[in-house]
């Protein structure tokens, strides 16, 4: 930086709000809501009978 007078640091805009969206996430009321339709979700894709049945009432779209 100091060879180099005219260069500017800047940050990235996609990584400051990733670790905004990492913090909020971290909020224990924010990770209960994020948390309950993950482990619902891993339960369906986790057994095929499930899956089965999903895709019967859905007329086959995924839930993701």
């Amino acid at each position: 930086m100091l060879k180099r007078k005219h260069l500017y640091w800047t940050s990235c805009a996609a990584y400051c709000l990733d670790l905004c969206l990492e913090d909020i996430r971290k909020k224990p009321s924010i990770a209960k809501v994020l948390d309950e339709p993950k482990k619902a979700n891993c339960f369906i894709y986790n057994h095929i009978q499930t899956v089965d049945l999903m895709k019967k009432y859905t007329q086959g779209k995924q839930i993701l």
